[in-house]
């Protein structure tokens, strides 16, 4: 079974709390969703920071900050520096970029 699929299991149903439900797990899985692209670009491998930095280029990071609370300029601000970095900093600079978002998310 899945992360999402055990997310969802774990939600009830009941009326009174499926819209606030859902709303949190688009919240969660749109930081998994910008997370992702972020640990693209801390790999080593150009193929996969390519993919992390089209996700920010393309634009396809707006609607998923709004789901989970983030300011999109800041993140694209940071995105940026990230993708400017080299090596060993890259990686660090990338997972302090991931714990601040942690922080920041709704």
């Amino acid at each position: 079974m899945g992360m999402i699929d055990r997310l969802k299991r774990s939600m009830s149903s009941t009326p009174s709390t499926k819209p606030t439900q859902e709303l949190k797990f688009r919240s969660v899985l749109a930081l998994a969703l910008i997370k992702s692209a972020i640990n693209d670009m801390m790999k080593d491998e150009d193929t996969l920071r390519s993919k992390g930095a089209r996700f920010f280029l393309d634009g396809n990071y707006i609607d998923q900050c709004e789901r989970a609370g983030l300011d999109a300029a800041w993140l694209r601000k940071q995105a940026a520096q990230l993708a400017g970095m080299k090596g060993k900093h890259r990686k660090e600079a990338g997972k302090n970029l991931i714990e601040e978002m942690k922080k920041r998310a709704a």
